[in-house]
């Protein structure tokens, strides 16, 4: 899930909001939560990677709505994750032993187990963002960011009982008993990719230097997520 939610926040642009004073408002973002546990990778986690997109895109952040120019309310349209296991053979029952114990003096058998020629389990989180901003004081709209998802996998399969051989988002090309046995595959997009890697990598911000980054060839700073012009070679 964390993944995916790095994948997202990588995404989003607030080179507009640049040098204002801004209050993030979390108040209509509610935490998620299994039966009866709260999540691992929770709207905590995401609230923190949009701060630090924001402060990378030198936004001013205030911690009080009064001291701020622009209000940005960030919603959570996906935050979770899924998952399911196929089996190529016969998969593990109790179903004979749970009906053994129904006649009386039957002997006690025990669960069938799992018989397979191969199997494989799939995992999937999946994260949706979306960020707009307004005047404090006037309650015009400014900015808005668009919507931005991205999703995150993991597949683990053994064949006759040799395993797990992982692949995925997640990991560094396939993956065998902890060591990489195929490189990583290529990105479906460069562009993303390299903004990824500037969400993911260690960065060291001078004072009063941080500049929008991504700007299309007008110069006009664009809301969505489209490529930087080819030809002015301007972010």
């Amino acid at each position: 899930m964390s993944d995916a939610v790095d994948a997202t926040i990588a995404k989003l642009d607030f080179s507009p909001l640049a040098r204002r004073k801004v209050f993030l408002d979390s108040a209509y973002i509610n935490k998620p939560t299994l039966v009866g546990q709260s999540l691992v990778i929770d709207s905590n986690y995401l609230m923190s990677a949009l701060r630090q997109q924001m402060v990378a895109d030198g936004v001013l952040l205030v911690d009080k709505k009064e001291e701020s120019e622009l209000i940005a309310e960030p919603r959570i349209g996906a935050l979770g994750i899924d998952g399911h296991d196929v089996v190529y053979g016969m998969p593990a029952s109790n179903a004979i032993s749970t009906a053994s114990t129904a006649v009386t003096g039957a002997p006690l058998i025990p669960p069938l187990p799992e018989i397979s020629v191969a199997r494989r389990e799939a995992k999937q989180g999946a994260a949706k963002v979306a960020v707009f901003a307004y005047d404090r004081v006037t309650m015009q709209p400014y900015w808005q960011s668009g919507i931005a998802q991205s999703s995150s996998n993991s597949r683990a399969t053994w064949v006759l009982g040799v395993g797990p051989f992982q692949r995925g988002t997640i990991y560094e090309g396939t993956q065998f008993a902890g060591g990489t046995v195929l490189p990583t595959e290529t990105p479906n997009s460069e562009y993303e990719h390299h903004l990824r890697e500037q969400y993911l990598s260690r960065q060291l911000f001078q004072p009063n230097l941080t500049a929008p980054r991504r700007l299309d060839g007008g110069g006009v700073v664009t809301a969505n997520h489209q490529e930087p012009d080819a030809a002015s070679g301007k972010e």
